[in-house]
């Protein structure tokens, strides 16, 4: 991510309570809702290989795995939809949860653990 200096004097830095996966996001809509241009590349600026499907996708391990820096956990994404998520970012949040622990049924789950041969 690139910042001019004139858009971080308006918006102001990057939060540096949000982990890997908010921060840019937030301060994109941030600068958004200061009026400001978002610009994105097409395209990737660089390649590397793909992170093993060995995670589950689903339940409670599923949910202890997004707690980490890299994932998606918790305090972050409370953060993240008080900021941005509107009156009903409780529901939101609250259904992101659910989705992530309610198990899969049968044939996205035989289709998941297929696509990762």
């Amino acid at each position: 991510m690139l910042i001019p200096r004139t858009v971080h004097d308006r918006v102001g830095a990057i939060d540096g309570a949000f982990p890997h996966a908010y921060a840019d996001d937030d301060y994109g809509l941030r600068a958004r809702a200061a009026g400001l241009a978002v610009l994105q590349a097409p395209g990737a600026a660089g390649e590397c290989t793909p992170n093993p499907q060995c995670a589950p996708i689903r339940g409670w391990a599923a949910w202890r795995d997004a707690q980490t820096t890299k994932g998606l956990p918790l305090r972050a994404q409370i953060r993240f939809f008080r900021r941005h998520g509107g009156v009903l970012w409780p529901v939101t949040l609250f259904a992101q949860q659910i989705l992530m622990l309610a198990p899969l049924p049968h044939a996205l789950r035989d289709e998941y653990r297929h696509s990762g041969e």
